[in-house]
């Protein structure tokens, strides 16, 4: 069966510098997959090559088996592959409700009205993104990206800067929001959240895939748990 995304033998190049080496990469229709590494270890610049956000130099990017490999960040959002950033964007001077909207397609405003009630910022709906909280600005990052039923959803640290019940509430929208076919991603530090939303765990070290099965497995990896799970909370 063709995958939802595939990414194969990915090699980007920074100032000279190998920031993916080959990486490859399968993920289902309804599969969420976890991705750690390091910092620098290049999880960032493998969303910014899935999305067309960084120049690609070796390899390939498909989508439902379709080549999308450096095709630009609108085409591949038609495609359907969202994601969220380290640091929420958002349109902070537009109103909650429009940034949920979809950019393109149809609005379904059933749908953009159910996004904000589970996220719990429908009260807030009128408001400028701008007036919200971190907590609420992740929140909004995470319907915004899930509002065009995309097939492929990429989570970039959705829990970062949060207290745990703030971190415990994205988990839980992540799960809730989330089209049931997409394939997702989530570059994420904290266990408690990856046991949560990843059935496996991919590791980046250095621009190179080293590690790819079921969490509690890596748990078991000497060199793993020494070297990236211990620094996770």
């Amino acid at each position: 069966m063709t995958p939802r995304l595939a990414v194969d033998s990915l090699s980007v190049r920074i100032g000279g510098l190998a920031a993916l080496d080959g990486v490859g990469l399968a993920v289902e229709s309804g599969e969420r997959i976890g991705l750690i590494g390091a910092n620098g270890s290049g999880k960032s610049t493998l969303f910014n090559a899935i999305t067309g956000a960084a120049a690609i130099d070796g390899g390939c990017v498909r989508l439902d088996g379709e080549d999308l490999t450096g095709a630009p960040p609108h085409r591949l959002s038609w495609a359907g592959v969202a994601r969220t950033f380290q640091t929420p964007r958002v349109f902070r001077r537009m109103s909650v409700v429009d940034n949920v909207r979809p950019t393109h397609g149809p609005s379904n405003e059933r749908r953009v009205s159910e996004l904000l009630e589970r996220a719990g910022i429908a009260a807030r709906s009128k408001d400028l993104a701008d007036d919200l909280t971190l907590a609420e600005l992740r929140r909004l990052e995470i319907v915004r990206a899930a509002a065009g039923n995309p097939r492929v959803l990429l989570f970039d640290e959705p829990t970062a800067g949060l207290s745990q019940d703030e971190a415990r509430e994205a988990v839980a929208l992540i799960k809730d929001a989330t089209p049931g076919d997409a394939a997702v991603i989530v570059i994420e530090h904290r266990l408690d959240a990856l046991d949560e939303l990843a059935t496996r765990v991919v590791v980046l070290n250095r621009g190179l895939k080293i590690a790819d099965g079921p969490l509690a497995e890596l748990r078991r990896s000497a060199d793993i748990r020494e070297a990236y799970l211990g620094r996770m909370q």
